[in-house]
């Protein structure tokens, strides 16, 4: 006897929640996008790793000391300056060893991955779970 007025009940419920909820309104992009990353070293001593591709090539910073030592930090900073316009990536290291960083300036797909490192800051947009 309760069973169809329970579901007739939450058909009730269902059916004012979707009714009640405004659609969101799609919003225009703005440019130029600017996303930045900033990671640091979990261990200031030994600093951490970077490796860095760009369409067939590879970058490795920190991997040997002799070429280059472990990154203290790493900071990355997409540009996207137009709607059709290809994403510059620019991405500055600094040595565990030094204050000055090297600057990498890239476009094209860049992807990057950190050993030994962890996001500190960021304003890239959350995205909801």
């Amino acid at each position: 006897m309760f069973g169809p007025v329970i579901r007739l009940s939450l058909f009730a419920g269902l059916a004012f929640c979707v009714f009640q909820s405004a659609p969101a309104a799609a919003q225009e992009l703005k440019y130029p996008q600017i996303i930045q990353y900033r990671y640091e070293a979990t261990d200031p001593a030994k600093g951490g790793h970077f490796l860095l591709w760009v369409e067939r090539e590879k970058i490795w910073y920190g991997l040997d000391p002799r070429l280059y030592p472990a990154a203290k930090s790493v900071e990355v900073t997409h540009v996207t300056p137009g709607a059709a316009s290809s994403t510059i990536t620019t991405v500055a290291v600094t040595p565990i060893n030094g204050a000055t960083p090297d600057y990498f300036h890239l476009s094209g797909n860049v992807r990057f991955k950190v050993n030994g490192m962890a996001i500190k800051s960021t304003n890239a947009p959350r995205i909801a779970p």
